[in-house]
């Protein structure tokens, strides 16, 4: 059972009847806000509503407030976008394990190629092979999964791509997509959408040129209209800063001084600390190198969502020079209004999740989150000039 509410030039819901009483102890809604129940044919004071149900038809057009207007007319099309199931675990544990094999098949055929797999000789160390050992192993994988990244997408969420829009909604987004891309002076990204009861968008692809911009129906019916042109603004500026690219650029860089450094301490720590034969001493620098990666690498995610909650606050400003500030402020907050709600990540596209409008959070480790706090995204856009 269901029920809408109308508060603060704003549709919220759809809301149990539980939930509805719980928000009125608490004072998140009012007695007299308006809501909507199946069977009525308007908008009436929550305090008199006897009943619940689904999907509210717009209010008559002399009683409707003009914020609703809007709201009710595009979002009154949403059940037309026929958008496709999540796919199968199976088929994204594929997907994953196919990228990961083409990876290694390339890095083994690239380091044959280049003659760098020995980079150890004798009692010594080539430090320009391990070097470039380091950077093919460090950029291949990065590299094939930017290349793919917008088809990888299109399969795991089971992505519609908006070539013609079929309805209002479409067309109103379709608009606002190219618009917005005129005025960042970049291609008009593809269209995409997906069925999805999280609250998010994301944009994804190897360039400016062939990028995709992906909203999920839990975004669509949960959020107002200039809510939604904002967080298209959002991943509007992800796509005009190139932040896809520049993320792939820093990570395999990243990777490629992990691989080297460990691969070096681990080389001199056997020579120090093994005794015996040289298959001792291989033995010890495989686990100094191996332990050393890892550290190194968490050392290096680190500083990689570093810049990755910077570019957050780059994308909200990009986003509030488009649409205006208070749209994005009002799009941050209604999606910190929904994770209090406890709306449901998407756990598909893990690789996608820094390029969300929203990620989840990691209480014990927020030096590893990919995104900034909402909170603080909300104070940024108020200090805003």
């Amino acid at each position: 059972m269901q029920i809408y509410i109308y508060r603060d030039n704003q549709q919220l819901g759809p809301y149990s009847i539980e939930e509805i009483k719980a928000y009125l102890t608490d004072g998140k809604v009012q007695a007299e806000d308006f809501a909507w129940h199946e069977g009525l044919t308007e908008w009436i004071p929550l305090s008199q509503v006897p009943g619940i149900t689904t999907n509210p038809p717009p209010l008559p057009a002399a009683q409707q407030p003009e914020a609703l207007k809007s709201a009710a007319s595009l979002t009154s099309t949403l059940p037309a976008l026929s958008l496709k199931p999540a796919s199968g675990g199976l088929k994204r544990w594929v997907l994953f394990f196919g990228v990961n094999i083409v990876s290694v098949i390339t890095i083994c055929i690239l380091i044959n190629l280049l003659g760098v797999n020995a980079y150890l000789e004798g009692n010594g160390i080539d430090f320009f092979r391990l070097f470039v050992f380091s950077l093919v192993v460090g950029f291949v994988g990065a590299g094939i999964s930017l290349f793919i990244s917008k088809w990888m997408a299109i399969r795991i969420y089971n992505i519609k791509i908006v070539h013609e829009p079929g309805n209002e909604t479409e067309k109103w987004l379709l608009a606002t997509l190219t618009q917005q891309s005129r005025s960042a002076h970049i291609p008009t990204p593809e269209l995409g959408l997906y069925a999805s009861t999280e609250v998010n968008a994301f944009a994804t692809g190897r360039s400016r040129k062939h990028s995709l911009v992906a909203l999920s129906s839990g975004l669509l019916s949960q959020c107002a209209p200039d809510e939604v042109e904002a967080v298209i603004g959002h991943e509007i500026g992800h796509i005009a800063a190139g932040d896809m690219v520049t993320m792939t650029l820093l990570q395999g860089i990243l990777n490629t001084f992990v691989i080297f450094i460990s691969r070096v301490i681990g080389f001199f720590a056997a020579r120090a600390l093994a005794s015996g034969g040289s298959k001792g001493k291989y033995w010890v620098q495989r686990l100094i190198s191996f332990v050393c990666q890892i550290i190194l690498g968490i050392l290096a995610s680190m500083i990689l969502m570093s810049y990755s909650r910077r570019r957050e606050f780059k994308a909200d400003a990009f986003s509030a020079a488009l649409r205006g500030k208070e749209a994005m402020i009002n799009a941050l907050t209604r999606l910190k209004d929904l994770s209090l709600e406890n709306c449901p990540p998407d756990a598909r596209g893990a690789s996608l999740a820094a390029f969300k409008i929203s990620g989840t959070k990691k209480r014990w480790f927020p030096f590893l989150n990919s995104h900034p706090p909402l909170e603080d995204r909300i104070a940024a856009l108020k200090n805003l000039r």
